[in-house]
Order: C-alpha cells, then structure tokens, then sequence
C-alpha cells in the first residue's frame, strides 16, 4: 500500500501527489481535475537549453486546481505545512473571494494542506477557512492551530489513491437530516392532491393503459382509503426489481441541497448558526423556514414581527431603503443575543391590534432562523452566519399574494408594500451579498389550482 512517506514517493510534493491522483480519478470516470497554470512572461531564456531562466507573473494566481466531480463544480488549493500552525498568510484575499464566489455557484471549494511532521493529509472547506479567515480580520489570530481542526476532515489512506480527496467530499448531509428528507418526501402535501393522483391511477387502469382489472382495482383503492391509506408493503417481486435498496427525496428539496450540506457541515463543527432568509414577498420565505425548522428543531424569528409601529412611520423612515422594518429593534432583541450565545428576550408587534404583545422568551440554539424581507440590510448581515435570498418571477408572486391574501389586500402589496422591497434590493442589493441564491420558482409551493392566468385583474 502506497503511503505519503514511502521510498517511491519521497522527494515527491504535495502537488506531484494531487496531479497523479487527479489522474487516477480521471481514469476510473470520478472527477476531471485540471491544474490551473499562472501565466508568466519570460525574461531571460538559456538558448542552449531553451528553458526559462528569469519570467515575473502576470497576474495573481487564484486557485490551484479546478474542474467538476460527478457533475458538482469543485475547485482546491494544496498547502504544505511542517508545524502544528498555519499561517494565514499563505492564503490571499483575492484567493478567499474567489472561493467565495465560486460557492455562491454553487461549486464546492477546499484546502489541501499536507502536515509533513505529522505524515497526515487534511480537507479544510471554505466555510471552515472563512472562520478563520475573518477571525483574523477581526483582529484576533493570524494563524490557525491543527487542534482547532475537525479530526472528522483528516482524510484517510487509501489503497492506491495518494490524496483520497474524494472520500471527505462525499461527507455533506449529515445521515438525520438525509433521513429527515427522507421522510418529508413520503409525506402527502395535501389529501385533495393525493386524490388527484388516484384518480389518474384509476382512470388509467379503467383505459387499459394499465395491465389490471378496473372492478377490482376500484375496491383495492375503495378499501385504502377506508383505512386511512396505511403504508403499501412492496411485493417480493418489486423489492428484487430494485435492488439495492432506494429512498426517493422529492425534486423540490434538490435545490436546496448546497444550503443544508452547509448548515450540517457548520452543525457537525459545534458552530452555532444565525441562518437569514431574505427576498421579496411571496418568494417562500416563511415555508422554507418552516421546512428548516422541521429539518432542525430549531427556533425562527420572523421580520414581520418588527416592522414599524405608527409612531415610528414617518415620511424620513419610509424614505431609507428598508427603512419600514424596526431593524434597530430586531438587532438589540434578537440578532445580537443569538451572536452571544444568549437567551432571546423580544415583543412581537401585531400588525393588526398594532401594539407590542408580551415578552417571549428563547432559549440559544444550536441553529436559530431569521426569515423576512430586509434582514440582509447592511446594519445586519454582519450578525448572520449564512445567508439565503429567494428569488421569484413577477407571475408566480402576483399569483401567490392573490391566493394567500385575497384581492383587496393583494392591492395593498402591488401599490404599497412591493414597491418598498423593490427600492430596498436594488439599493441595498442583498441578492449579490448573500451566501446562496435560490429560484422560488424551483421549489414551487403554490397550490396547483392556481393558475397564473387567474392572477390578472
């Protein structure tokens, strides 16, 4: 079994193992890794040799490595370190930001850093390097300790694989929340849209699209649904067909994916996590807070619940972008506590009865959600953890305000309350300075007896 320090590889780099690893990957069909050359311009050439004596770089390296992994963008750099500490500055800025707007596409970035005194190869993710990376900005250490690192990223040795990166990249979903899907996806969202599925079912088989007796199949599903549609128990026959076993997850969670690799990735590193949900209304804000929350057990503030009070609605407030949410509030009572680690103590403002209602009280969390309109303001991000921002097209907006809210107060939002969150994102632009970017429309909660059509005054 080959090993980092054995007779055929010392003397080799860091970057020689990765290169032949890469190959070795590229070979079985698993990933197609390419290095990333820095272009330089010679200065001085030996003519006999004709090798470059003397070149500068033309511009700033970003990462080593690039390419894609069974269809997921990925991108590294590889480091080399002899002693316990690492310091931060063999990494750049220019190198961070890329990372970070290399997985705000959706790609996955990393470090490779091999710890020669240790004979030990570590995966270090983006979100990891981030925190380290911004402690030091914040004035505190310039380094990082190996002690301070997940022993759960160490990566293994492998049989004929120098750099085995792909058996730490695997890790993601932590297996609950895999579960937790799992077991949202066999939920029915709805009995009417069950019945719906049935009735295709049936009219299938009545057709004779379907190889069953239509009598017989209306008293099988007659009597499920007498019973309360008990789970089916696959026959043996079926189980055999698919073979191995298989769960299937609803297409809607898919988009959702990158986010909830990166809360369980945070979660499994002991990191308490404020998770921010922004985006214009109807985008889904509170139902993806609720499918967290389900996922999680965790507590979710909504910025409903600080938006102005009458005294508070003057014609110089309306006028700052975001400026009808009591943000002044929502730090003090909430976003602050949640940053220490301290309980919560806030008064919701009902919109209706419009005075505050008594103190609630939270206790910390491991992970707690901030979901509504403006809560990615500049005076707030800072004490977000992750941040999310929904989009939505203008059809599938209008068409969900109408449903949820009727005509009449429908109105409000299109003459009134749109318009605000309008001014807010294209001044504030939280879309461009948040850490995931989801399509509401991919993950399409509205009801399908709605039609856009039916959304036009």
């Amino acid at each position: 079994m080959a090993t980092w320090n054995t007779r055929g590889l010392r003397g080799s780099t860091l970057e020689d193992m990765v290169n032949r690893t890469n190959e070795k990957y590229a070979e079985a069909g698993l990933a197609l890794i390419q290095k990333i050359p820095t272009p330089i311009t010679p200065v001085k050439m030996d003519k006999e040799s004709r090798q470059i004596t003397l070149a500068f770089f033309e511009q700033k390296s970003t990462v080593d490595y690039i390419g894609v992994v069974q269809g997921i963008p990925v991108c590294f750099d590889a480091k080399e370190c002899a002693v316990d500490t690492f310091s931060l500055q063999n990494i750049h800025a220019h190198q961070v930001e890329f990372m970070h707007q290399f997985e705000k596409q959706g790609g996955i970035a990393f470090f490779l850093i091999f710890y020669s005194h240790k004979d030990l190869l570590y995966y270090l993710p983006y979100e990891m390097l981030r925190f380290f990376w911004d402690r030091a900005q914040e004035g505190g250490r310039k380094s990082f300790r190996f002690e301070e690192l997940n022993p759960e990223y160490i990566i293994p040795k492998h049989q004929g694989i120098l750099v085995p990166y792909l058996d730490i990249l695997k890790k993601g979903l932590s297996a609950q929340t895999l579960a937790r899907l799992f077991a949202l996806s066999a939920e029915h969202r709805a009995q009417t849209e069950f019945e719906k599925k049935l009735a295709v079912l049936t009219g299938m088989v009545r057709q004779g699209e379907l190889p069953f007796d239509a009598s017989e199949c209306e008293r099988a599903v007659s009597a499920w649904r007498a019973a309360g549609f008990p789970p089916c128990h696959h026959s043996e026959t079926f189980r055999q067909a698919y073979a191995p076993a298989y769960r299937l997850m609803k297409a809607e969670y898919a988009p959702l994916l990158p986010l909830l690799c990166e809360l369980d990735g945070r979660l499994a590193q002991g990191r308490r996590t404020t998770l921010a949900i922004d985006g214009p209304c109807g985008s889904g804000k509170t139902t993806l807070a609720a499918l967290l929350a389900q996922l999680y057990d965790c507590p979710i503030f909504h910025a409903d619940d600080f938006f102005l009070r009458p005294e508070q609605r003057t014609p110089e407030r309306f006028a700052q972008p975001g400026g009808n949410l009591d943000r002044e509030r929502l730090r003090e009572e909430v976003l602050l506590p949640l940053h220490e680690g301290k309980p919560v103590c806030y008064r919701r403002f009902d919109c209706h009865s419009l005075p505050l209602q008594p103190p609630v009280t939270v206790a910390p969390a491991m992970l707690s959600i901030v979901e509504g309109s403006y809560c990615l303001h500049p005076e707030l991000s800072p004490l977000h953890d992750v941040s999310v921002c929904l989009s939505v097209s203008p059809e599938l907006q209008r068409a969900r305000i109408l449903a949820r809210n009727g005509r009449e107060m429908a109105q409000r939002f299109f003459d009134r309350w749109i318009p605000l969150e309008q001014a807010y994102f294209d001044a504030m632009k939280p879309q461009e300075r948040c850490g995931f970017i989801i399509s509401s429309d991919s993950i399409s909660y509205i009801n399908e007896e709605i039609r856009y059509e039916s959304a036009s005054f």
